[in-house]
């Protein structure tokens, strides 16, 4: 008997658990869907944090890291209202 309460478990790894997490087939309760909405919503914002970081970045003249500018820059082009204002004002401009 006191073999079975001295026994050693381990730890299911963090992987495994967020990708149960974030299965939408796999059985949740309550707190494991809000979870899942919450780690999606936080993952979106880093992702987008990280892309505006790399943007403000390339737009202020700072090097980039060339993966960074090949995956990031390209597929999400840099656009504020001090360069969209630019933009109009040039094309109003007689050449």
């Amino acid at each position: 008997m006191s073999d079975q309460l001295n026994k050693e478990y381990q730890a299911t790894p963090a992987a495994t658990l967020e990708q149960q997490i974030m299965n939408p087939n796999f059985p949740k309760n309550e707190r494991e869907w809000w979870a899942a909405d919450r780690i999606a919503q936080l993952e979106a914002d880093n992702t987008r944090l990280r892309v505006e970081n790399i943007q403000m970045q390339a737009a202020l003249g700072y090097a980039i890291c060339a993966e960074d500018e090949r995956h990031i820059i390209p597929s999400n082009p840099f656009k504020c209202g001090v360069c969209d204002a630019r933009a109009r004002a040039n094309k109003d401009a007689p050449a």
